[in-house]
């Protein structure tokens, strides 16, 4: 293993949390052969410098509370990440229900401040798109807007 490439990527990893792919494909950009990846990634992993669950978990509540994105979409983004289901359902489950809920209705508030439609369905139809791509959940969505 080379062990200045190993310093270089244990810093890259410590400045900001990382997930195992994203140093694969650090790594990968550096010409790295494979077999020396594998040695690089275990030992990152060995000394704590990766470790996924909490990639997944400070991933999920930065997003949550910074980007203001839904369940959906971090649960997305997670997958891209090849981060494992249940380290996806612990991250996801980490987020208070009540302040999900919070942010829900404010955003909804918000959205209808913006919005100037012809009709109570197009003002609906266009904050339920809004909510979609923040990456809430159509049921959650759809029951709010029925009420």
């Amino acid at each position: 293993m080379n062990k200045e490439v190993a310093a270089k990527m244990a810093k890259y990893c410590a400045f900001q949390e990382r997930c195992t792919l994203d140093v694969k494909v650090k790594l990968d950009n550096l010409n790295i052969p494979a077999e020396e990846q594998e040695a690089i990634i275990s030992y990152l992993k060995k000394n704590k410098f990766i470790d996924n669950r909490r990639f997944a978990l400070t991933f999920a509540e930065g997003k949550f509370r910074n980007k203001k994105w839904g369940k959906t979409k971090i649960r997305f983004h997670l997958e891209q990440k090849e981060i494992t289901e249940k380290d996806i359902c612990d991250a996801l489950d980490s987020i208070p229900e009540q302040e999900y809920l919070d942010l829900f209705h404010n955003l909804v508030a918000q959205k209808s401040k913006t919005i100037s439609a012809a009709n109570e369905y197009n003002k609906n139809h266009k904050i339920a798109q809004y909510l979609i791509s923040k990456g809430f959940e159509q049921d959650l969505i759809w029951q709010y807007l029925r009420v």
